[in-house]
């Protein structure tokens, strides 16, 4: 069974008819379902998926061009310290959707910097979800709960 609170729901679209479609996709297709499959698959206007996407090219480009100023951001990184060879990202985003800032601004902020820890904490929370079933990452999100719990 699907999650059926799934954020999809907000289109009008049942994730057990989204789960249905995807996993049909993978049976045809060798266990896999790529993305492109199922554009292809809800392009027929008569398909229940179809609202999920942008069908008008020129707001579809639009989003991409988007994504892919979202990308080029997030691909530019700045070493860490000096006398370390770790490099971290050069501009984080704090808030979905209000920007990116760069990050020593960020780190040098207390307010900014335990926003950025909240939602590296709340990512950290969707990724222990999504792997709970790994029993070899439990002393991780053990790790990951005290730091909760020291946060809070």
């Amino acid at each position: 069974m699907f999650r059926p609170d799934s954020p999809i729901s907000k289109f009008g679209i049942s994730a057990e008819v989204a789960g249905r479609t995807i996993e049909q996709i993978a049976i045809e297709n060798g266990g896999h379902a790529k993305p492109e499959q199922l554009v292809d698959v809800a392009r027929s206007n008569n398909h229940p998926l179809h609202s999920y996407f942008e069908w008008r090219d020129d707001v579809a480009a639009e989003a991409h061009r988007r994504a892919q100023a979202r990308s080029l951001i997030q691909a530019i990184v700045i070493q860490a310290a000096p006398s370390e060879p770790v490099y971290v990202r050069a501009f984080v985003s704090i808030v979905p959707g209000r920007g990116y800032e760069m990050l020593g601004a960020v780190m040098s902020n207390e307010d900014k910097r335990n926003q950025l820890l909240a939602r590296a904490l709340s990512e950290l929370e969707q990724m222990q979800t999504r792997y709970a079933h790994l029993v070899e990452l439990a002393d991780i999100w053990e790790a990951a709960s005290r730091i909760r719990r020291r946060a809070a």
